[in-house]
């Protein structure tokens, strides 16, 4: 298509400037898969965020961690594929309005968001694709304000996948840990073991 319609074409690469990226604290909790719906609930309300964005993977997860938090008495829905766009609609102008604090949503449903005022993304679920991550993050830290990124991770692969999207997007997300207190500490990374010797 390109090759029959343009002529004498010219491709313009911008590139961003230091003080054009937003200002996004990456933080990861780690998990097991049975505690991760709580531990999502407890950072939420330990942190006093006023308005964040939760993304999953597929529209299953979305619409069963709504229900979830639903009768847990948090202000939250979600929109994905299988909701109306009507009711999608509804739900987002509830959002932008602040009548509604947590927003559950899918990478394609989610797709046209715009919101200046998210305190806090959570990737409920490591995205498939690097460039996902980036996309769903900079729904914080707009307008010049401080945001916030959490990534929640409960089993090797997911930790090995948000290990990729570091190194892919120059990204440090620090590693912390949510006592029983609901305070957040910075986790112990420990060094790995040193390689033994053997002897002949």
């Amino acid at each position: 298509m390109s090759w029959m319609y343009q002529r004498d074409e010219v491709e313009i690469t911008v590139e961003p400037k230091q003080e054009d990226r937003p200002d996004i604290d990456q933080f990861s909790l780690t998990c097991t898969p049975l505690q991760k719906a709580e531990t999502t609930l407890r950072l939420i309300r330990s942190q006093g965020f006023e308005r964040v964005m939760i993304f999953c993977n597929t529209k299953h997860m979305c619409q069963r961690l709504c229900d979830e938090y639903q009768r847990a008495g948090l202000d939250c829905d979600c929109i994905h594929g299988d909701i109306r766009q009507s009711q999608r609609e509804k739900t987002m102008q509830r959002y932008r309005e602040g009548k509604l604090a947590v927003l559950i949503a899918t990478d394609v449903a989610s797709r046209g968001i715009d919101v200046d005022d998210v305190d806090c993304v959570i990737n409920y679920d490591i995205p498939e694709e690097n460039e996902y991550y980036v996309h769903r993050i900079g729904r914080t830290g707009r307008a010049k304000k401080k945001g916030v990124a959490w990534s929640i991770v409960s089993n090797f692969p997911e930790k090995a996948k948000l290990d990729e999207i570091c190194k892919f997007c120059n990204f440090t997300i620090a590693p912390m840990v949510l006592g029983e207190d609901n305070t957040l500490t910075p986790e112990e990374v420990k060094a790995p073991p040193a390689p033994k010797r053997r002897f002949r």
